[in-house]
């Protein structure tokens, strides 16, 4: 499905200027967007994944793709949360809705998933 977008104005919005959810084509033209709290124009294709592991759909898929890799690489739950702890991607997360116990254990469980590698490349894609 496309999806046409012309001619908006998208200037000082707390979040995103335009903000598009699922797998769809656009065609944009004639957008002006700036000095917004989010991106000019944000397009997430992974919203479904997202709400699926308890995640804010505004998860930035390749951020979350990198700390699932490097949580495999931790030997102990300590080590596991230590990752999640030091990432980018735990202050962003815990301004949110989930709770800090609930993010912990869904990030950690996304990680030792037997899936995990199709997870990481559908993120990734």
């Amino acid at each position: 499905m496309t999806i046409k977008i012309e001619n908006i104005v998208a200037i000082g919005n707390g979040g995103d200027g335009v903000r598009v959810e699922g797998d769809v084509d656009l065609d944009i033209g004639g957008i002006r967007a700036e000095r917004n709290g989010g991106q000019g124009v944000n397009i997430i294709k992974h919203a479904s994944i997202m709400d699926r592991f308890g995640l804010p759909r505004d998860t930035d898929p390749k951020e979350l793709a990198a700390l699932l890799v490097k949580i495999q690489a931790g030997q102990t739950q300590q080590e596991k949360e230590a990752v999640v702890k030091r990432s980018s991607l735990w202050g962003k997360f815990k301004v949110g809705a989930l709770s800090s116990t609930t993010l912990m254990a869904n990030l950690i469980a996304i990680s030792t998933n037997p899936q995990v590698t199709e997870i990481i490349k559908k993120l990734l894609s």
